[in-house]
């Protein structure tokens, strides 16, 4: 006779099958930190409310020093790096946005453009996209740090953006709680999921399949959508407060949300069932809002970075 295992049983099957292991807790901030930007050679860069812009080895045998690369006069909101170019951009509070050599962390561009804040900076191949408080995104130039189109799409802030890993679509989000899917060489809008959250929208990522969208925000609910249709697929009432950060990692299938609860959650990737929580009840973990999330699938890491001035790395041991 067979044996059936309960849902929950399962949960506690696989959380003990998949254990997070804290690699590193990386200090030097004054300041909470707001975003996380992986580079192509196991190291990663840090943006926090110091206007520090700080890079630091991923590998756990690489040490824990952080360098220094540039320092810009407000808080930072998000931060990327354009590879072609070997730059990386900033977006501040007050809407500014710089552009820094890598090489030589010299400044190349400052700019005041996003009113009230810049919320998200990412990097295409061709353009840098900002977006920001005043609800409009800008494609930049990465050769002359000039804007080329900006597209005002909502009366309330954009901070939420996610690329389609094998198609030319952006979705865009923020404060109106709706999704804008654009295609990416018209610029036109193809979609629009109305009211996809109740309040503001913080983050969102595509499956590696490309056939689902993920969004998190202030509703602390975790949605699943199928966005060429824009139906609802899954929903979860995922977090006590704010998902700031959502990141996947594809050969795990699995999804990991950062909050404002102070907390990490681990999910199946396939149907939102939770398979891990990583908080400080147990252990000392973050003590204050989860705020970046990255995973990096070269050297199989996540990283996170809070309000309590830390970056963590995590490595996943698979127990079979």
């Amino acid at each position: 006779m067979g044996i059936r295992l309960s849902l929950s049983q399962l949960i506690n099957q696989r959380r003990i099958e998949m254990e997070f292991v804290q690699e590193k807790n990386l200090l030097g901030h004054k300041s909470g930190i707001y975003s996380l930007e992986v580079l192509p050679n196991n190291l990663f860069l840090s943006g926090a409310g110091d206007g520090w812009i700080v890079e630091w080895p991923i590998l756990a045998d690489a040490g824990e020093d952080g360098a220094l690369i540039s320092k810009v006069d407000a808080q930072i909101f998000d931060l990327c790096f354009h590879e072609p170019s070997q730059a990386i951009w900033v977006g501040d509070m007050n809407g500014g946005i710089y552009a820094v050599d890598y090489a030589k962390k010299s400044l190349l561009n400052k700019q005041a453009h996003h009113n009230k804040g810049t919320y998200a900076v990412h990097p295409g191949e061709d353009f840098v996209l900002t977006a920001g408080a005043d609800g409009r995104f800008t494609l930049w130039s990465p050769e002359s740090f000039m804007p080329e189109e900006s597209f005002t799409i909502s009366k309330k802030h954009l901070r939420a953006l996610a690329f389609h890993p094998h198609r030319p679509v952006m979705a865009i989000a923020g404060g109106d709680g709706h999704i804008y899917l654009f295609h990416t060489e018209s610029w036109k809008c193809i979609q629009k999921i109305e009211e996809a959250h109740e309040r503001s929208i913080f983050d969102m990522v595509f499956h590696p399949e490309g056939n689902l969208l993920y969004s998190g925000g202030m509703d602390a609910h975790l949605k699943a959508w199928q966005w060429e249709s824009g139906k609802l697929h899954q929903e979860v009432p995922a977090h006590i407060f704010t998902i700031n950060a959502l990141a996947v990692d594809a050969s795990r299938n699995i999804i990991v949300s950062a909050s404002r609860d102070n907390s990490l959650k681990v999910w199946n990737l396939s149907d939102l069932s939770l398979l891990k929580v990583i908080d400080s009840t147990k252990k000392s973990y973050h003590m204050n809002s989860v705020n970046a999330l990255r995973y990096c699938a070269r050297t199989d890491c996540f990283i996170s970075a809070s309000d309590d001035r830390t970056i963590r790395t995590w490595s996943v041991k698979d127990h079979h």
